[in-house]
């Protein structure tokens, strides 16, 4: 969120300087500085993001979910683990336990897609 409030505030001042004819900054940093930092937000939005989904599918209506949309959104969210297990390596053992964890925690919540299935079967909902 600060970054992008800083990228925003680097648009402005470019903008200004242009204006008033100034030699523009150079906010390259920031840019590489956003890079860095992209993997890891990443990571923790997907990991927030699936363990809050997770109880929600487990825990609430069957009849408010969509089977589709769950097995899309789970097979996303492993397709993602599998590739920031890449990223991040031996160089970055403690993300990529991270990214390891969450990929067998997706892997276990699978099991639970044949069930989610046969659940939210238009046949099964109340008329």
């Amino acid at each position: 969120e600060h970054l992008q409030k800083a990228q925003e505030r680097v648009a402005s001042f470019t903008d200004r300087e242009n204006l008033f004819g100034i030699p523009v900054s150079d906010y390259s940093l920031l840019d590489t500085m956003q890079e860095d930092y992209a993997p890891y937000y990443k990571l923790w939005t997907t990991a927030i993001d699936f363990k809050e989904a997770e109880q929600e599918w487990l825990q609430g209506m069957l009849s408010k979910l969509n089977s589709e949309e769950v097995e899309n959104q789970v097979d996303a969210w492993f397709k993602d683990c599998h590739r920031m297990i890449k990223q991040f390596g031996e160089a970055m053992p403690i993300p990529c336990k991270v990214a390891t964890d969450m990929k067998q925690a997706i892997m276990q919540f699978r099991q639970n897609l044949p069930v989610i299935r046969a659940l939210c079967v238009e046949a099964m909902q109340p008329r």
